[in-house]
């Protein structure tokens, strides 16, 4: 089971990639906060992060936000309305942030680079999806053999 943790602001979000996530063999946690985030990475093997903030435009100011896990070796998706061309380079080749991709995603090009960072095979044979015990979003009445 690969554990991916959604880091944003927008509550909305969260629904938008589990329901990109729910195929997989996969858990799916949102956090909104910085600390939030560090301390659920540093109670729980966390495979992949996707960082989604509201924001005009990335620049190097925001930064921080990816460092914590860039720090851990925890492979980073970061979801921009805009970046800056220099934000951007850093993200890519000194903070390896595995992609960088525009908002509005298309969910079949967002599930196909998820499944390569995680090597997750991407067969509907054996679906195994597991609820999140730490969030109030589980859908368990469909959801089955939970």
């Amino acid at each position: 089971m690969k554990e991916i943790l959604i880091f944003s602001d927008d509550i909305s979000n969260y629904g938008k990639y589990r329901s990109f996530l729910e195929t997989g063999n996969t858990t799916v946690s949102l956090r909104g906060s910085i600390e939030e985030a560090v301390a659920h990475i540093n109670h729980k093997q966390v495979d992949l992060v996707v960082i989604d903030f509201d924001l005009p435009e990335f620049t190097n100011d925001n930064l921080w936000i990816i460092n914590p896990f860039e720090s851990r070796d925890i492979p980073v998706i970061l979801v921009v309305e805009h970046i800056t061309n220099d934000c951007l380079e850093e993200c890519l080749d000194k903070l390896d942030c595995e992609v960088v991709l525009k908002q509005n995603i298309n969910e079949e090009s967002f599930l196909a680079i998820v499944s390569t960072i995680l090597n997750l095979d991407e067969s509907t044979d054996d679906i195994n999806y597991e609820c999140a015990s730490d969030t109030p979003f589980c859908d368990t009445d469909n959801v089955e053999d939970l």
